[in-house]
């Protein structure tokens, strides 16, 4: 009697037996040589000093039964085929110079019992033929292929194993092979399951991390309905896809053009791969299940960039420049945040800060629009030391004299182009005539008015410093820095510092400092304000 015709009468005959792989065998010729009574020490003591370990020879290792099978898609021993590649390799009459004499004669039938006659057998047994642990089985005698024919009827198992499968009447217990019972997630397929896409999805490396309930029922017990059989009791052969809130999210957009579906090696019209966009650029919204990483690259599931930007941002392929949380450096993605059903702009705080900045302080960088906060960063620099007037030179410097303040996100010259941003120096920084000039290069300004630049000032020979470095701090702003101390021209002959309240008492104290008053947001400064104070 075949395996596969057993289902039912395996039942009886432990009934009667009390199956159990200790008994000696009953006359059969079926089991007569298997793996543990007679394989497994022979190729111990024979082969495994060279077949096993992390450099087993020609990879192939005789230390376990199912190593010794060999893989499934290229078996070393094929049940009852006495042309085997094991047998082959290892019969003293063909063997080549490595394994001849490795085994004698009888060492060599024996194991070609345990082929041919023994049907691989892992154990002897009165109930269960040779193939029953042999997942390369070809006549549905291994045991997984048994229960899913019986629709998976675990209760044919457990009349002989226990209801807990821990040995029962036969004495022999599932979880030497299944650890955690043969009715755990992982005895049927891993967890997550290595096959197709299903690691990309668990793990969520561009995306959030995705629950199995999310593409397919997930059972709470092994036999719920829908898990393992179709509506008529008999045996699945795939799961069944079953859409979630995920992939059905839509954002506003044209609109998805059907239906999610899953035709069994594709999905479309899925919002998880852009399939609600209807973005033209996007290169594979119906993406394969086994065609790995390209699947999801950038790029598949929207346009670099979408058509949607085309107008204000085609030029400016570093998605981090808006979208800072979900993609922090052009080369890294957040997959907590992509893909979420939610399109978030800077820190989706909708104000400067949300791109670049602090709102608790100010619009300007730390921290920049590339995330750096160091001042040492040229995305950073002397923001603060401007914007605070940390350096004590003036009021604070408004962020109009150095650049363009937009009125609004897509305000031509803000984010229609790569970074890095452009400088376009106005107000104050170009006053008396001053022509600035930014060298990112070098990462200095020149000729700026704050800094000393203007035709009242530009015959002053005695300023210091009107190249300021811009990554090099408020050590780059002091008295002296941008005009001399006196400055050079005749009308400051004979003064000496702290002297200089005596003509500009409105702009600096007696003892030098320079004045600055008003509230915090609107301080105020005569020095560096565009005008000469000269009092009377």
């Amino acid at each position: 009697m075949r395996a596969r015709n057993l289902a039912v009468a395996t039942v009886a005959i432990c009934g009667v037996l009390a199956c159990s792989k200790a008994r000696p065998q009953q006359g059969s010729p079926t089991n007569r040589v298997s793996w543990e009574e007679e394989i497994a020490p022979l190729f111990a003591s024979k082969c495994s000093s060279c077949h096993s370990g992390a450099n087993a020879a020609a990879g192939y290792r005789t230390t376990s039964y199912l190593a010794a099978l060999g893989p499934q898609d290229a078996p070393v021993a094929v049940a009852g085929d006495d042309q085997s590649l094991l047998l082959r390799t290892i019969d003293p009459a063909q063997a080549d110079a490595v394994h001849h004499g490795r085994l004698t004669d009888d060492q060599f039938k024996t194991v070609k019992l345990w082929v041919v006659d023994g049907q691989l057998s892992f154990f002897r047994s009165d109930v269960h033929l040779g193939g029953i642990l042999n997942p390369h089985d070809t006549h549905g005698e291994f045991h997984g292929e048994i229960v899913k024919n019986a629709s998976w009827n675990l209760e044919v198992c457990a009349k002989c194993h226990g209801e807990d499968f821990a040995g029962g009447t036969a004495g022999v217990s599932c979880t030497q092979c299944h650890a955690q019972g043969p009715t755990s997630c992982d005895t049927c397929h891993g967890q997550p399951p290595a096959t197709g896409a299903h690691t990309a999805h668990a793990l969520g490396p561009v995306g959030r991390k995705l629950d199995c309930s999310e593409c397919h029922v997930k059972p709470v017990h092994w036999n719920d309905p829908g898990h393992l059989t179709t509506p008529d009791g008999k045996p699945k052969t795939r799961g069944t896809v079953t859409f979630s809130a995920q992939s059905l999210a839509a954002l506003a957009a044209p609109g998805r053009t059907g239906a999610p579906a899953w035709d069994g090696a594709t999905c479309s019209n899925i919002y998880c791969h852009g399939g609600t966009r209807q973005d033209t650029k996007a290169t594979h919204t119906a993406p394969s299940w086994t065609g790995g990483a390209a699947e999801a690259a950038c790029g598949t599931c929207h346009g670099l960039p979408p058509p949607s930007h085309d107008a204000k941002y085609s030029s400016n392929a570093q998605c981090s420049a808006c979208h800072q949380l979900i993609a922090p450096t052009p080369a890294r993605i957040a997959p907590t945040l992509h893909v979420d059903g939610v399109v978030q702009l800077g820190d989706t705080s909708g104000t400067c800060s949300a791109c670049h900045g602090s709102s608790a302080q100010n619009a300007g960088p730390p921290r920049d629009s590339s995330g750096n906060t160091s001042p040492t960063a040229l995305g950073v620099g002397a923001h603060q030391a401007h914007l605070t007037s940390a350096h004590g030179m003036s009021a604070p410097v408004p962020c109009s004299a150095c650049h363009v303040v937009p009125a609004a996100l897509d305000t031509p010259g803000h984010v229609d182009h790569p970074l890095p941003a452009t400088v376009a120096f106005s107000g104050l920084a170009t006053h008396d005539g001053a022509s600035p000039a930014w060298n990112r290069a070098s990462a200095t300004c020149a000729s700026t008015y704050c800094h000393g630049g203007g035709q009242t000032m530009a015959g002053d020979a005695n300023a210091r410093l009107r190249t300021p470095g811009w990554t090099l701090g408020t050590s780059q702003a002091f008295c002296g820095s941008c005009h001399g101390i006196p400055p050079s021209t005749p009308a400051h002959s004979g003064v000496v510092f702290p002297d200089c309240a005596r003509c500009h008492a409105n702009t600096v104290a007696p003892n030098g400092a320079i004045l600055i008053s008003g509230p915090p947001g609107a301080r105020t400064s005569a020095h560096i304000n565009g005008a000469i104070d000269v009092t009377p």
